[in-house]
């Protein structure tokens, strides 16, 4: 008897501390550590809220992340401009050169960029040979009182070159930059500024054994398709007549193109024409050009040349470092301006 009671007291004390256990709080219907891991589930879900709530603040006063990268290269090169601007404000930036094409005219023998830009006024003289060309005029009528004419895009259109194709280091600085958007080479800016061509050479003999030059002149016709010289007959120009400002001396060459120029040694017949300050007029018989040479090489007269000319040049020529300006105001024949 004591000892069914005695199982009988330990049965109930054991339901009793099971009793206690449910009371207690503790769910026996989930395992250990699900209600640890639902709080930290709920704190994290707390702390994302606060964080999405600072983001959603941001959204509404700075631009998302892919908006900043925009708005980062736009403020960068907003304040890139803002800086050129205020710099060139503040220095006298040297004007930049107009746009390149990917090849260049063979008609200069050096960079537009670095022939500009010299401080020469206009030309405020008034031309006295209107017949061939003066400042009105982007070409040379060539074709005027000529036996023979074959159209071509380059007839009459001026150039320039320097000692530089044979060894020198001479250059023309223009008042402008030379150059439209069809001819980088071009000189119809430097004529349209100085009503006419005007300029200054700066001369550099550079490893050249003999006195330095620049060249201005400009084709009778031009070139064919095959890249050949044409050469024209303006015999019955019956000779040139220039109209200038030099503070040295200079001259004009006939030009026959290179493989005659090579058979003459490039010994050109020429005539040599004074310095001038004023704008002196001075017109030249096709008999007074003669080559300095004439027992070397093919020797050809200026009557002859003017026959096959393929270029008239205008040579300025003196000793090493010789700078100056010059200009070319109006050119005429001989037989229009009798």
């Amino acid at each position: 008897m004591k000892k069914k009671l005695l199982i009988l007291c330990s049965l109930l004390a054991f339901l009793a501390c099971s009793e206690d256990k449910g009371v207690d709080g503790s769910s026996t219907d989930r395992p250990f550590g699900a209600v640890l891991h639902g709080e930290d589930v709920e704190l994290d879900e707390n702390l994302d809220s606060d964080e999405n709530s600072i983001d959603d603040s941001d959204e509404q006063d700075e631009p998302s992340s892919s908006s900043k990268k925009k708005n980062a290269v736009r403020s960068s090169s907003s304040a890139d401009k803002s800086r050129k601007s205020s710099e060139d404000s503040e220095v006298n930036i040297e004007p930049v050169p107009p746009s390149s094409p990917s090849s260049a005219s063979a008609r200069s023998s050096s960079s537009s960029y670095e022939n500009c830009c010299a401080d020469v006024p206009s030309i405020s003289i008034t031309p006295i040979y209107p017949d061939l060309w003066y400042g009105d005029l982007y070409s040379v009528n060539t074709d005027i009182y000529a036996k023979t004419w074959q159209n071509n895009r380059d007839a009459g259109i001026w150039f320039a070159s320097t000692d530089s194709v044979v060894g020198g280091q001479s250059r023309i600085v223009w008042p402008v930059f030379p150059g439209t958007e069809y001819d980088t080479t071009s000189l119809d800016p430097v004529i349209e500024y100085c009503y006419g061509l005007c300029g200054e050479y700066r001369l550099d003999v550079g490893p050249l054994g003999y006195d330095p030059f620049v060249d201005v002149g400009f084709f009778l016709v031009g070139l064919d398709s095959n890249g050949k010289d044409i050469a024209l007959d303006v015999s019955d120009w019956e000779g040139i007549c220039i109209q200038y400002t030099a503070d040295i001396a200079s001259m004009l060459l006939l030009d026959l193109g290179d493989s005659v120029n090579k058979m003459m040694e490039n010994d050109l017949p020429r005539v040599k024409i004074p310095k001038s300050y004023a704008g002196a007029g001075r017109c030249y018989l096709w008999s007074s050009f003669e080559r300095e040479k004439k027992d070397r090489g093919f020797n050809i007269t200026g009557e002859q040349a003017a026959k096959q000319l393929v270029k008239i040049i205008f040579r300025l020529q003196s000793n090493d470092d010789s700078v100056g300006t010059f200009s070319i105001i109006s050119l005429g024949t001989v037989k229009g301006n009798k």
